[in-house]
């Protein structure tokens, strides 16, 4: 104790000598003392910070448990199949058969248009059709003419080719001297020259059938029509009432549909998995859709196909993945967005650490373990399935 008592004072008594003496010293000394002395206490407290810090890893055992291997992507729904049906004609609907969410057969009649064409664009689009039926048919009419010119001359050119002059008698052709000689030459030509008038002139008929198909068309969309369904399914979107205008989608490209039919059988929700999640695909995987727009309602699914095919967006390959939703219910709409969870692996009573605990190690996968007081090395190891939380 006296000791103590002892050192206690001449400590007292030096600090209080080189305090006065500090107070002594210019305004410059003062401050690089100063200082000096801050930065001494900070060193000598990282230095006992590093002494008594706990290690910067949380320790976890290894351990047997569950797996379950999961692939998350955001998609849409969609229906099992849609048709958009157009006016034929430009007009004024006159009569709508049927409303949203009827069933309709094929062949059923679906809407009225009464035909705002006037009588001169009604004659002109039907002269217009006479004239492409005329041209189409003069047309044929010559490709029937050059088909049989062209096979007289192959006929002669056969003939000829096959005789005693040109071919051996094992139908081998004689020398090359003897197929060169102007007879030879001249079938040969004639033969390949209506070949090639007959090939044009079936460019020209493909080119006037086409025609006689766009003056239909063009004919068609001034005539009142009755439109009628062209699949069985249920309308939906239907887009006008009676008395409104619509214009032939066959004119303007940009015309929107008069209403939708569509297949509401099967209801499928459509993702766009990466190269590296489709290959963990299969169909009859179970999924859980989750769809924000339905309150949030999670429904079950299974993977029904996929693509083998990618499609490139970007310089990134993409896989479509269709999953059939088991439980549908009238919240759900096409187009909706749906949140797909697929269930691709699930392994039982496995050894397993964290996620976080597995590292890049040597070209490959490793773990930490500790080998001593806040010491420790890594160890590698081989990886099955990753979990949401652990890996096998």
């Amino acid at each position: 104790m006296e000791t103590f008592k002892s050192f206690w004072k001449n400590l007292s008594g030096f600090g209080l000598k080189q305090f006065n003496r500090f107070k002594t010293f210019s305004l410059r000394k003062k401050i690089i003392v100063t200082v000096i002395v801050i930065i001494g206490l900070i060193t000598v407290l990282q230095v006992i910070g590093n002494l008594t810090k706990k290690p910067s890893y949380t320790p976890a055992r290894a351990e047997k448990t569950d797996i379950t291997e999961t692939v998350s992507e955001t998609g849409n729904v969609v229906t099992g199949g849609k048709v958009d049906v157009a006016s034929p004609t430009n007009g004024i609907v006159e009569e709508i058969y049927v409303e949203n969410g009827d069933k309709v057969i094929e062949g059923q009649n679906l809407f009225k248009v009464k035909s705002s064409a006037t009588e001169q664009e009604k004659q002109a689009a039907s002269a217009n059709y006479i004239t492409a039926q005329a041209t189409l048919n003069s047309a044929e009419s010559n490709l029937n003419v050059l088909r049989a010119t062209m096979y007289s001359y192959w006929d002669t050119f056969r003939s000829l080719a096959t005789g005693d002059a040109y071919e051996t008698g094992d139908n081998k052709p004689r020398e090359t001297e003897r197929r060169e000689s102007p007879d030879f030459q001249i079938a040969q030509d004639n033969w390949l020259a209506a070949e090639k008038k007959y090939k044009d002139q079936q460019t020209v008929v493909a080119q006037g059938r086409a025609q006689v198909g766009s003056t239909w068309l063009l004919y068609q969309a001034t005539q009142n029509a009755i439109v009628k369904a062209p699949i069985s399914g249920t309308v939906s979107n239907l887009s006008v009432g009676i008395g409104n205008s619509v214009k032939a989608s066959t004119i303007t490209l940009t015309a929107l549909p008069v209403l939708s039919i569509a297949n509401f059988s099967t209801t499928e929700a459509k993702i766009s998995l990466s190269e590296t999640d489709i290959s963990k695909i299969k169909p009859g995987q179970k999924t859980k859709i989750e769809i924000n727009a339905a309150d949030n309602k999670t429904y079950d699914g299974v993977v029904r196909r996929a693509d083998e095919i990618g499609t490139e967006s970007q310089g990134v390959i993409r896989y479509n993945v269709y999953i059939e939703i088991l439980n549908p219910d009238e919240k759900l709409k096409s187009g909706m967005n749906a949140d797909a969870t697929i269930t691709t692996n699930k392994l039982t009573d496995v050894l397993s650490v964290p996620n976080s605990a597995i590292k890049p190690y040597q070209g490959g996968r490793g773990v930490r373990i500790p080998v001593g007081k806040n010491q420790t090395k890594f160890v590698p190891v081989v990886i099955g399935i990753r979990g949401t939380t652990r890996t096998q």
